[in-house]
């Protein structure tokens, strides 16, 4: 795949909307009546995007996912980045390597049929918002060609024992033949990280992170 030398910003809107569940991420508006049923159920709740800007394709989106873990736990779970491995769709590998300040490089594996791709990528955790913005590092080998984005951990309204992820990204995975041909499952899977994640800190990572 082609490699990338300049970072792409994701710029994204987020706020609290009036009736207390967070406003879609990069949409207008906030959620609608079935989208709050759909996270009220526990159920992920996605929006796809796709973007063509010169040469590029991009494709991501944002997602939903109610958990029911304390705010702090899933926060713990988020920033555990050996263990990525456990909560991302179809990753064989996360390597926790060098730190810079409140900023982490996370050496990333995939897998998915014949497609093998590696990347790392640089994350900054904002402890006060709970939030991890991340990139591709472009001066490290990059199996994808761009990627950007952030997972935000809220509490959930009304009751603390619930919280809520929200996931945004888009990725650019480059011009492989390969990758082509499952564009669409790569997008899938990509919008299903809260719903992974959320399936390792109530399964087999709850007493990992426990308050």
């Amino acid at each position: 795949m082609l490699r990338s030398k300049a970072p792409v910003w994701l710029a994204v809107a987020f706020g609290l909307a009036a009736i207390a569940l967070p406003r879609a991420v990069g949409q207008d508006g906030g959620f609608t009546t079935h989208e709050r049923d759909a996270l009220g159920r526990g159920e992920l709740v996605a929006r796809p995007r796709n973007e063509l800007q010169g040469d590029r394709t991009w494709i991501g989106g944002t997602s939903y996912q109610q958990v029911a873990r304390p705010r702090t736990e899933v926060w713990r779970g988020v920033r555990d980045v050996g263990r990525w491995h456990d909560m991302l769709p179809e990753t064989r590998e996360t390597r926790a390597e060098r730190a810079e300040g409140d900023a982490q490089l996370v050496g990333v594996r995939h897998s998915y049929g014949p497609i093998d791709a590696r990347y790392t990528l640089r994350v900054q955790f904002d402890e006060g918002a709970h939030r991890a913005s991340f990139e591709v590092e472009p001066t490290r080998p990059h199996d994808v060609r761009a990627a950007h984005g952030f997972l935000e951990v809220h509490n959930w309204p009304g009751d603390p024992a619930r919280s809520l992820l929200v996931w945004a990204v888009l990725a650019d995975p480059g011009d492989n033949p390969l990758v082509g041909m499952v564009m669409g499952d790569i997008q899938y899977w990509t919008l299903r990280v809260p719903s992974t994640m959320r399936g390792f800190l109530e399964g087999a990572g709850a007493e990992l992170y426990r308050d």
